[in-house]
């Protein structure tokens, strides 16, 4: 959903996983190479995934419609900035994260605690699916 050389929308549709694989990727990549070039080029991607309203709409992440595997990709691109998160010194992602974290939990939960796609809410229904994606939210913003 975004190009590669300005971070700007490519208006495809901007699944939250296709941020979240690089995002890992270049954490690892750091870790096995030192080359902090690597963690230059995942924040730019983080920042410009975060403040993107296109993928944020309201400022809480969304990814709309698809297959039974869209609910998952929430979960992907959180594990991948939540890594990305704990790798850099100044923390920059935490507060997004949480923001994330305490509005599914508010406005996307079941009275069984199971949560649905749209964190922002309202809640409709949940798979398994639905729950890792939040339980990767959940773990990421701890």
């Amino acid at each position: 959903g975004l190009t590669t050389a300005t971070c700007a929308n490519n208006n495809q549709t901007p699944w939250s996983y296709n941020q979240g694989v690089p995002l890992a990727a270049l954490v690892e990549l750091h870790r096995a190479t030192g080359d902090s070039s690597l963690l230059t080029k995942a924040r730019t991607l983080a920042d410009a995934s975060t403040s993107s309203s296109f993928l944020n709409p309201g400022g809480i992440l969304f990814d709309n419609g698809g297959g039974g595997d869209v609910p998952s990709f929430k979960g992907i691109y959180v594990r991948g900035l939540s890594a990305l998160n704990r790798t850099l010194a100044d923390h920059p992602y935490t507060s997004y994260l949480r923001r994330h974290a305490d509005t599914a939990y508010a406005r996307d939960r079941s009275s069984a605690d199971s949560y649905d796609q749209p964190w922002a809410g309202p809640f409709q229904r949940s798979d398994g699916a639905r729950q890792q994606s939040a339980l990767d939210l959940m773990n990421s913003a701890s």
